[in-house]
């Protein structure tokens, strides 16, 4: 199983992406945490975010092949780089499952002006990336965080998840 939680910064990824790890007992890969591990923080030319990218594709290839579950936490802000990673776990016989996290720009705010850990991103970065971000049709689920508590979000994964994360379901949660 594969599962890719991606929106802009601020937005409830990594709370989201943590707890669904925690919940299914799957390895965990974060870009921040990638970035750390390879010393390209503050790196946000498109060669670094390609690199970084490419690193997360690796880890989740190794990953998949030892058979073990992935949830994966980032942007993902062009639509290439999540058909990339369709593609490369449709390699080892899986689907991924996309869930993209939302907010309000009022609530990203508010989230931005408290230290983040291994985030690096402010308000301004999420406005940049708001108006870069490629939208397409690619997600199962979609989940505004200001709106609804995390348990519920959980129920709603695992609601879907029972269909064996093979269907394509387009909601607005």
């Amino acid at each position: 199983m594969v599962i890719i939680v991606f929106g802009l910064p601020g937005t409830g990824k990594s709370l989201l992406a943590e707890q669904l790890a925690g919940t299914f007992g799957a390895n965990y890969i974060n870009t921040d945490i990638i970035r750390e591990k390879n010393e390209l923080q503050g790196q946000y030319d498109e060669e670094s975010k390609h690199l970084v990218y490419k690193l997360m594709m690796e880890e989740m290839s190794v990953f998949l092949e030892d058979k073990k579950d992935v949830i994966i936490d980032g942007t993902f802000h062009r639509k290439d780089y999540r058909h990339q990673f369709r593609d490369e776990a449709e390699t080892f016989g899986q689907k991924i499952f996309f869930i993209h996290m939302k907010a309000s720009d009022e609530s990203v705010k508010k989230r931005m002006s408290i230290d983040r850990e291994h985030s690096e991103a402010d308000y301004e970065v999420y406005l940049k990336l708001k108006e870069a971000f490629d939208q397409d049709h690619e997600s199962q689920l979609t989940f505004w965080s200001d709106r609804m508590k995390l348990e519920e979000m959980i129920e709603k994964v695992l609601e879907v998840g029972r269909s064996d994360f093979g269907v394509s379901i387009e909601r607005d949660w």
